[in-house]
């Protein structure tokens, strides 16, 4: 199997294993119209992760947070404002929605934001830590908050 490819099976293991950040590197959350990516491993370091933040330059409060694999591979990712979302069907997903990995379609597939999995979406930060939690990612990185940005 290719980098670029990965079975249903490949990304629910990827998305459901413990990730960790094993620095003491301490990140600032990004400003509007910024980007962060941060690195997670598996704890015995044989899989590598990206955890991304990226903030719109047009409105402060949407965002996107992303967990990728393989270095381009989107298994999860949180649309906070912005557009609605059509999906492959047809079928359009309102704002916040989330993106999760389907063999064959990469991350073309939305869905509504669980309220069991996020707490609150209208708050970015607590929509991030959140994500984190949704991602598996049991030792986290140390994040500043920007008081301009969240």
């Amino acid at each position: 199997m290719d980098e670029l490819s990965l079975t249903q099976s490949e990304a629910d293991t990827l998305l459901s294993m413990k990730k960790y950040h094993m620095s003491n590197r301490t990140y600032l959350y990004p400003d509007q119209g910024q980007k962060l990516t941060i690195p997670l491993f598996s704890e015995d370091k044989r899989a590598a992760f990206q955890l991304d933040i990226n903030t719109t330059s047009v409105v402060a409060s949407n965002c996107t947070y992303q967990n990728r694999a393989r270095t381009f591979i989107i298994l999860v990712r949180l649309d906070i404002g912005g557009p609605r979302h059509r999906n492959p069907d047809g079928m359009e997903i309102a704002t916040p929605h989330i993106h999760l990995f389907r063999e064959g379609f990469h991350d073309k597939w939305a869905f509504p934001v669980s309220s069991n999995a996020f707490r609150d979406v209208t708050n970015n930060w607590i929509a991030f830590e959140d994500f984190m939690k949704y991602c598996n990612v049991i030792v986290q990185p140390t994040i500043k908050k920007r008081k301009s940005t969240i």
